[in-house]
């Protein structure tokens, strides 16, 4: 786990929240007291214990307030983009439950959730819609498979970044690989919209996160996550089991790695693209920014840079 390392007087708390709130500088977003709890790498008992360090940290001048909010720049302007950015969010949720439920009726998906800047409660014009979806076991290829291809012929292009369902994971083998401060936050922030039965499998498949995580708490939908039935679902998953689906599911799986592969393996080395481009039996990842390296790396270089600040700024305090 990458951390603030111990300088001075700032406590073991001051240091996790410092690397909180670096964490999400790198998308310039600032954090609200719950916030910062829910997103710290050690357990904090009580806000109040937690609004007491940020003050002493925003006396030394290393992190500003601005209203509710707290971010480690004097820069207001971050705060309002995030509340139009928050308002946005609100306005798109409705239509990510509906698109949620349109791919919930794909044969064999068992789950979708809400992923992305949504879930994390923000959205602008540069935002799109992004899905987690889990399939029933030895049926993943099937279910992206088609999902890809009507998304490709029957929903036109300028609403395609209503339906980016770039994260396919099958139900019997939920744990995730990677297991870092990038995907325990992705999976902490996941929205439930069809089936939060899943949703909670997933959780318990992946109890690491609560190693980087140990506040975090499954969200409750509201109304939401219910599971998602219907007909013609059910007609062409018996239709499709008659036609050996686990051969044909093997068999789309090396066709798509071999369309990926003359696509985009120029742009990647081979560790980089079984990250960025994951093409395995139980999970299908496409993320051709390879945010999760990305990240990573600007939070080792933006902790570097910060421990500068602090040794100064002890210095002379």
């Amino acid at each position: 786990m990458m951390d603030i390392p111990h300088e001075g007087s700032v406590s073991r708390l001051g240091r996790s929240t410092l690397r909180t709130l670096l964490y999400f500088d790198i998308f310039s977003y600032p954090l609200t007291l719950p916030e910062i709890q829910k997103f710290s790498s050690i357990n904090i008992l009580t806000l109040n214990e937690l609004q007491q360090e940020l003050h002493e940290l925003e006396k030394t001048g290393l992190i500003f307030k601005f209203g509710y909010f707290y971010c480690l720049k004097d820069d207001e302007a971050m705060v309002a983009r995030r509340v139009k950015g928050n308002k946005e969010a609100e306005k798109y949720l409705p239509m990510a439950q509906q698109r949620a439920t349109f791919i919930s009726r794909f044969p064999f998906v068992r789950g979708v959730m809400a992923s992305g800047s949504l879930s994390k409660g923000y959205m602008d014009e540069k935002s799109d819609l992004d899905f987690f979806v889990i399939t029933e076991p030895r049926r993943l290829w099937i279910a992206r498979t088609l999902f890809v291809m009507y998304r490709k012929f029957f929903i036109p292009r300028r609403r395609h970044k209503e339906f980016c369902a770039n994260y396919f994971i099958a139900a019997d083998q939920l744990d995730i690989e990677e297991k870092n401060i990038f995907t325990a936050t992705e999976l902490a922030t996941l929205i439930p919209l069809c089936n939060q039965e899943m949703y909670f499998h997933l959780l318990e498949a992946n109890g690491w996160m609560r190693d980087f995580l140990p506040n975090f708490r499954a969200k409750e939908s509201e109304g939401l996550g219910a599971p998602t039935d219907f007909w013609l679902k059910n007609v062409l998953e018996k239709i499709a089991r008659l036609f050996f689906p686990t051969q044909v599911n093997a068999l789309i799986m090396q066709a798509t790695l071999l369309h990926l592969k003359r696509k985009y393996q120029k742009l990647f080395d081979a560790s980089e693209f079984s990250l960025a481009l994951k093409t395995q039996p139980h999970v299908s990842k496409v993320h051709l920014g390879n945010n999760q390296k990305r990240v990573l790396t600007h939070l080792q270089e933006k902790i570097k840079e910060f421990e500068t600040k602090l040794s100064r700024s002890l210095t002379h305090a």
